[in-house]
């Protein structure tokens, strides 16, 4: 390659392929972002999913605590309001 001219016809002849590398490195490139962003798009499509079923549990379990809370409320009052009705019976037992 002592041969300037031969030289130059291989180094013009290298640049479209320096080019074509270049291109190729910057789609790869463009290509890395965009997974990027469609992965943290897709991280914080999961985290909704994740926080709404675990809404969904809170939710079914509060619900099921204010049903079991009625319940024993409904006992309670039950018992209060027979001993009330007891202890009015006898007073009426007494002073009658």
């Amino acid at each position: 390659m002592s041969n300037p001219e031969q030289t130059l016809e291989t180094v013009e002849g290298m640049t479209p392929v320096k080019k074509d590398k270049e291109k190729a490195e910057a789609e790869e490139q463009t290509k890395n972002q965009d997974t990027e962003v469609k992965k943290k798009e897709f991280e914080g499509q999961l985290t909704q999913l994740e926080a709404m079923f675990t809404l969904d549990k809170v939710t079914h379990l509060i619900f099921f605590l204010i049903i079991e809370l009625n319940f024993l409320f409904s006992k309670r009052l039950i018992y209060i309001l027979m001993e009330l009705e007891m202890k009015r019976m006898m007073m009426n037992h007494f002073f009658v």
